[in-house]
């Protein structure tokens, strides 16, 4: 109610002011509050459209993190995959009693398993393929680089 009262006053006293004026002053006036209005109305337009491309950049930062973050989760379960799956075939054949096999590293990337290490004769050699292979299934190329020490 006090605003009201306040505005009221405000206006009573611009109105007395202006009726005071001479005609070119009271041109002046109006000229002066259109261009007010106007400067008001194209700064409101500035603020909305700064607004909307920062919201537009934000959601687009947004997006991109969230394709990031999808991609990095992706590639986190692909490498848990790979580790099960060569975790899988080295534990195989480290508890096969008939194996003997020294410096025995597995890797697996995607769908290819490949065998490191060494074995004492080409026969051990030929029965690691047969447990890696018995692990892995046809779902996975084995490329055995198991060397022969014998």
């Amino acid at each position: 109610m006090l605003k009201k009262s306040r505005w009221l006053l405000a206006s009573i006293a611009a109105v007395l002011a202006i009726g005071g004026c001479t005609d070119q002053a009271k041109q002046d006036y109006s000229a002066a509050g259109t261009d007010a209005a106007n400067a008001a109305k194209e700064t409101g337009k500035a603020i909305s459209e700064d607004a909307s491309k920062a919201g537009a950049s934000f959601k687009s930062g947004a997006d991109k993190a969230g394709q990031s973050l999808s991609a990095a989760a992706a590639g986190a379960k692909k490498a848990l995959s790979n580790d099960e799956t060569s975790a899988s075939v080295q534990q195989a054949l480290l508890a096969a009693k008939d194996l003997k096999t020294t410096n025995l590293k597995v890797d697996t990337t995607g769908t290819l398993v490949t065998l490191h290490g060494s074995v004492p004769t080409d026969d051990q050699k030929r029965r690691a393929e047969e447990i890696a292979k018995g692990v892995l299934g046809s779902t996975y190329t084995l490329d055995d680089q198991l060397k022969v020490n014998g």
